[in-house]
């Protein structure tokens, strides 16, 4: 059956909310478009060094994500005609939350010259990078939740999955290099870069596409970091917890490493409580399905596989060679999986024969094509943003997700809340026996409070 979770915070925060307006006074003005990207800038001949104090012991600069919740389908399945079959519910969706907004990091300079580890290869640092280019919006993402957005010169690929919404608006800022190829060798060799962040080095760096390959790259002056998951030969061992790797290394190349620390802390704590959750509770067998109506193509181990692990999953095809697995039916419907997950990339799945699917077409198939599985019989599919499995900062917001649809009673006391209560409002006493279920709001700021 299908889940539906609401976030923790509902029993008290909402009822605040839908009253808010009545309070009067003017309404704040509506936000204005994000400035239109600027060229990117060219390197000077010589830049100064930088000098600015040391990180303090401010708050952190990476407040993560509030808990997410699963919303029942998507704004792209509702624009395609989704919510169709399986008894007329539309697909569950999981969407992350908000967090507070990043300030510019300061980079301790004397801890430099740094070294790390990247796929086997050691990058020595003398100072902070200043001209990063991160490949793709994943990567981007961890430089603008460290507050490194003064380090980005330009993106790559920036029509690729999208990092967390509350950095949207930082991340559309920044000039892009190229929108859904890779970056060409020549654009990106004029860019100038003095580091470059990928998460998929044979795609990246493939010279036979066009590509500058990284000794092309440190011949023009840049190192190249890979995401700890995804180096090259050896994706089917990735890790969720190889993004502390990825933050920890991030935060040492920019002298940052106590904002690192922070954030790093701050996603564990997330995963503990998750496990602390889920403590005791069955492991779901699950089948991940990314495309295709014959072969099946599904995620057997590596990085993605342990998000679903993290949750309390387990991946009915973990104990195939490679992390991406072409199947028969015949093989599928053997492991007889409990919860099917659809990986969703703008509201779309690919197909075989050209076709393509909505998440709810998609699920549609697995129900209509594995009628004797246990996921089919009880209809538990679960759709879920790509970026949120594949290896980025947003696994958490993934793992938190799968394991409030996995296991629904295991977070049902703390979203539930304690009722009756009652709150007072602009001279009024609100009194309120179960969270509200039908709320009106009269201006968009609380609209977005809400959302």
């Amino acid at each position: 059956m299908f889940n539906r979770i609401r976030p923790s915070l509902l029993a008290v925060f909402v009822t605040l909310l839908t009253v808010l307006s009545a309070c009067g006074g003017a309404p704040a003005a509506a936000p204005t478009a994000a400035p239109a990207p600027t060229a990117v800038p060219a390197p000077t001949s010589a830049p100064a060094p930088i000098s600015v104090p040391a990180p303090t012991s401010a708050p952190a600069p990476t407040a993560m994500a509030m808990a997410p919740t699963i919303a029942m389908g998507s704004a792209t399945d509702s624009a395609m005609g989704g919510g169709m079959n399986m008894g007329g519910a539309p697909v569950p969706t999981v969407t992350p939350g908000l967090a507070a907004s990043i300030p510019t990091a300061k980079p301790d300079l004397s801890a430099f010259p740094v070294t790390v580890q990247s796929c086997g290869r050691t990058l020595t640092f003398a100072k902070p990078p200043e001209r990063v280019v991160p490949l793709y919006p994943l990567t981007a993402e961890i430089l603008l939740r460290l507050g490194l957005k003064d380090r980005i010169i330009a993106t790559g690929l920036s029509a690729g999955d999208p990092p967390a919404p509350d950095l949207t608006a930082a991340f559309q800022q920044l000039p892009a290099l190229s929108t859904d190829q890779p970056a060409s060798k020549e654009v990106l060799l004029n860019a100038r870069p003095d580091l470059v962040i990928d998460n998929f080095p044979s795609f990246f760096y493939n010279e036979s596409q066009g590509l500058a390959s990284i000794e092309q790259l440190s011949a023009n002056g840049a190192q190249a970091y890979t995401l700890a998951a995804r180096c090259d030969g050896n994706e089917a061992t990735g890790k969720f917890a190889d993004i502390y790797t990825d933050i920890t290394s991030i935060g040492k190349i920019f002298g940052i490493s106590a904002d690192a620390d922070k954030l790093a802390n701050a996603i564990k704590q997330r995963a503990a409580a998750v496990q602390a959750a889920i403590s005791g509770k069955p492991k779901l067998r699950v089948l991940i399905y990314d495309s295709g109506i014959g072969p099946i193509n599904v995620y057997g181990p590596g990085a993605i596989s342990d998000v679903v692990t993290q949750a309390g999953g387990e991946n009915v095809f973990a104990d195939q060679p490679r992390e991406f697995a072409m199947l028969s039916a015949e093989v599928v419907a053997s492991r007889d999986p409990e919860v099917f997950i659809i990986t969703e990339r703008q509201g779309q799945r690919g197909m075989s024969m050209g076709k393509e699917l909505t998440s709810q077409e998609a699920a549609d198939f697995l129900i209509k094509t594995f009628p004797n599985t246990v996921a089919a019989k009880n209809k538990r599919v679960v759709v879920i943003p790509y970026q949120q499995l594949y290896a980025s900062l947003q696994n958490i917001d993934g793992v938190e997700a799968l394991a409030k649809s996995f296991y629904p009673d295991a977070f049902a006391s703390s979203a539930a809340g304690s009722y009756p209560v009652t709150i007072e409002n602009c001279g009024k006493t609100l009194t309120f026996t179960k969270a509200p279920e039908r709320i009106l709001v009269t201006y968009q700021n609380v609209a977005e409070i809400l959302v």
